[in-house]
Protein backbone atom coordinates (compact mmCIF):
# COMPACT_ATOMS: atom_id res chain seq x y z
CA UNK A 1 0.00 0.00 0.00
CA UNK A 2 2.88 2.36 0.66
CA UNK A 3 4.56 1.47 -2.42
CA UNK A 4 1.94 2.06 -4.44
CA UNK A 5 0.95 5.49 -3.07
CA UNK A 6 4.41 6.50 -2.99
CA UNK A 7 4.73 5.61 -6.62
CA UNK A 8 1.02 6.98 -8.02
CA UNK A 9 0.61 9.62 -5.14
CA UNK A 10 -3.04 8.86 -3.27
CA UNK A 11 -4.41 5.71 -2.24
CA UNK A 12 -6.00 3.79 -5.36
CA UNK A 13 -8.04 0.54 -5.74
CA UNK A 14 -4.62 -1.14 -7.07
CA UNK A 15 -2.65 -0.49 -4.14
CA UNK A 16 -6.18 -1.87 -1.92
CA UNK A 17 -5.78 -4.81 -3.87
CA UNK A 18 -2.27 -6.04 -3.39
CA UNK A 19 -2.27 -5.16 0.32
CA UNK A 20 -5.90 -7.50 0.04
CA UNK A 21 -3.51 -10.28 -2.04
CA UNK A 22 -0.68 -10.28 0.51
CA UNK A 23 -2.92 -10.68 3.35
CA UNK A 24 -4.96 -13.71 1.67
CA UNK A 25 -1.63 -15.20 0.53
CA UNK A 26 -0.06 -15.04 3.33
CA UNK A 27 -2.87 -17.11 5.87
CA UNK A 28 -1.95 -20.33 3.90
CA UNK A 29 1.39 -19.24 3.85
CA UNK A 30 2.07 -18.92 7.07
CA UNK A 31 -0.42 -21.96 8.26
CA UNK A 32 1.33 -24.77 6.07
CA UNK A 33 4.60 -23.30 8.10
CA UNK A 34 3.18 -23.41 11.67
CA UNK A 35 2.14 -26.77 10.76
CA UNK A 36 5.67 -28.03 9.84
CA UNK A 37 7.20 -26.37 12.95
CA UNK A 38 4.19 -27.03 15.59
CA UNK A 39 6.46 -28.62 18.55
CA UNK A 40 9.08 -25.99 18.13
CA UNK A 41 6.24 -23.37 18.43
CA UNK A 42 5.21 -25.45 21.43
CA UNK A 43 8.42 -26.04 23.42
CA UNK A 44 9.07 -22.43 22.67
CA UNK A 45 5.22 -21.49 24.28
CA UNK A 46 3.98 -19.77 21.46
CA UNK A 47 -0.07 -20.31 21.22
CA UNK A 48 -0.64 -20.91 17.72
CA UNK A 49 -3.66 -22.73 15.79
CA UNK A 50 -1.88 -26.22 15.13
CA UNK A 51 -1.04 -26.81 18.88
CA UNK A 52 -4.75 -26.29 19.69
CA UNK A 53 -5.90 -28.47 16.42
CA UNK A 54 -4.16 -31.53 17.01
CA UNK A 55 -5.55 -33.22 14.28
CA UNK A 56 -5.55 -30.61 11.58
CA UNK A 57 -9.52 -30.17 11.17
CA UNK A 58 -9.77 -26.03 11.71
CA UNK A 59 -5.80 -25.59 10.22
CA UNK A 60 -6.26 -26.67 7.13
CA UNK A 61 -9.82 -25.70 6.91
CA UNK A 62 -8.80 -22.52 7.35
CA UNK A 63 -5.94 -22.71 4.94
CA UNK A 64 -7.90 -24.13 2.09
CA UNK A 65 -10.34 -21.41 2.55
CA UNK A 66 -7.71 -18.23 2.19
CA UNK A 67 -6.19 -20.44 -1.07
CA UNK A 68 -9.71 -20.65 -2.32
CA UNK A 69 -9.94 -16.75 -1.89
CA UNK A 70 -6.86 -16.08 -4.03
CA UNK A 71 -9.00 -16.94 -7.40
CA UNK A 72 -11.73 -14.49 -7.55
CA UNK A 73 -9.14 -12.24 -5.92
CA UNK A 74 -7.04 -12.70 -9.08
CA UNK A 75 -9.88 -11.88 -11.44
CA UNK A 76 -10.99 -9.36 -9.71
CA UNK A 77 -7.55 -7.36 -10.44
CA UNK A 78 -8.52 -7.67 -14.42
CA UNK A 79 -12.33 -6.71 -14.04
CA UNK A 80 -11.35 -3.63 -12.14
CA UNK A 81 -8.95 -3.03 -15.05
CA UNK A 82 -6.28 -3.30 -13.13
CA UNK A 83 -4.30 -6.19 -15.28
CA UNK A 84 -5.61 -7.77 -18.34
CA UNK A 85 -6.85 -11.46 -19.24
CA UNK A 86 -3.80 -12.56 -19.50
CA UNK A 87 -3.14 -12.17 -15.57
CA UNK A 88 -6.61 -13.72 -15.35
CA UNK A 89 -5.94 -16.99 -16.45
CA UNK A 90 -2.05 -17.28 -15.14
CA UNK A 91 -3.51 -15.88 -11.54
CA UNK A 92 -6.28 -18.88 -11.92
CA UNK A 93 -3.36 -21.24 -13.00
CA UNK A 94 -1.00 -20.33 -10.21
CA UNK A 95 -3.95 -20.17 -8.03
CA UNK A 96 -5.20 -23.20 -8.98
CA UNK A 97 -1.56 -25.29 -8.21
CA UNK A 98 -1.24 -24.19 -4.87
CA UNK A 99 -4.86 -24.84 -3.98
CA UNK A 100 -4.35 -28.33 -5.26
CA UNK A 101 -1.07 -28.72 -3.10
CA UNK A 102 -3.56 -27.38 -0.11
CA UNK A 103 -5.98 -30.50 -0.97
CA UNK A 104 -3.25 -32.50 -0.92
CA UNK A 105 -2.13 -31.44 2.24
CA UNK A 106 -5.60 -31.48 3.76
CA UNK A 107 -6.31 -35.03 2.89
CA UNK A 108 -2.64 -35.82 4.06
CA UNK A 109 -1.48 -33.80 6.70
CA UNK A 110 1.91 -35.10 6.43
CA UNK A 111 5.06 -32.59 6.78
CA UNK A 112 6.14 -33.25 3.13
CA UNK A 113 2.46 -31.89 2.15
CA UNK A 114 2.80 -28.94 4.73
CA UNK A 115 6.02 -28.26 2.70
CA UNK A 116 4.72 -28.21 -0.44
CA UNK A 117 2.53 -25.86 0.41
CA UNK A 118 4.86 -23.31 1.81
CA UNK A 119 7.19 -23.65 -1.19
CA UNK A 120 4.04 -23.50 -3.54
CA UNK A 121 3.29 -20.03 -1.57
CA UNK A 122 7.25 -18.84 -1.98
CA UNK A 123 6.67 -19.65 -5.61
CA UNK A 124 3.42 -18.20 -6.17
CA UNK A 125 3.86 -15.21 -4.95
CA UNK A 126 6.71 -13.98 -6.78
CA UNK A 127 5.12 -15.26 -10.08
CA UNK A 128 2.07 -13.63 -9.47
CA UNK A 129 3.16 -10.00 -8.69
CA UNK A 130 5.46 -10.43 -12.12
CA UNK A 131 2.42 -11.32 -13.56
CA UNK A 132 0.75 -8.01 -13.02
CA UNK A 133 3.74 -6.26 -14.09
CA UNK A 134 3.79 -7.87 -17.06
CA UNK A 135 0.13 -7.82 -17.94
CA UNK A 136 -0.72 -4.51 -16.37
CA UNK A 137 -3.29 -2.91 -17.94
CA UNK A 138 -2.32 0.18 -19.81
CA UNK A 139 -2.83 3.74 -16.99
CA UNK A 140 -6.32 5.53 -17.65
CA UNK A 141 -5.86 9.19 -18.80
CA UNK A 142 -6.12 11.53 -15.47
CA UNK A 143 -8.37 14.63 -16.44
CA UNK A 144 -6.37 17.55 -17.05
CA UNK A 145 -6.20 20.58 -14.78
CA UNK A 146 -7.17 23.91 -15.56
CA UNK A 147 -3.88 25.12 -14.92
CA UNK A 148 -2.40 23.13 -17.16
CA UNK A 149 -4.50 24.48 -20.35
CA UNK A 150 -3.31 27.59 -19.74
CA UNK A 151 -2.88 29.20 -23.14
CA UNK A 152 -0.58 32.32 -23.84
CA UNK A 153 -3.05 35.44 -24.06
CA UNK A 154 -0.52 37.65 -25.60
CA UNK A 155 -1.24 38.34 -29.51
CA UNK A 156 0.62 36.43 -32.04
CA UNK A 157 3.56 38.82 -33.53
CA UNK A 158 3.63 40.86 -30.87
CA UNK A 159 7.58 41.03 -29.27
Amino acid sequence: MIGWSAVTGGVQSGGWWLALLLFVWQVPHFLSLAWLYRDDYRRAGFRMLPLQDPRGDRTFRFLMLYAWVLLPLGLLATFTGLTGAVFAVGSLLLGGAWLWLGMRCYRDRSSLNARRVFLGSVIYLPLVLGLMVADRAPPRAEPAEASAVAVDAAPSGSV
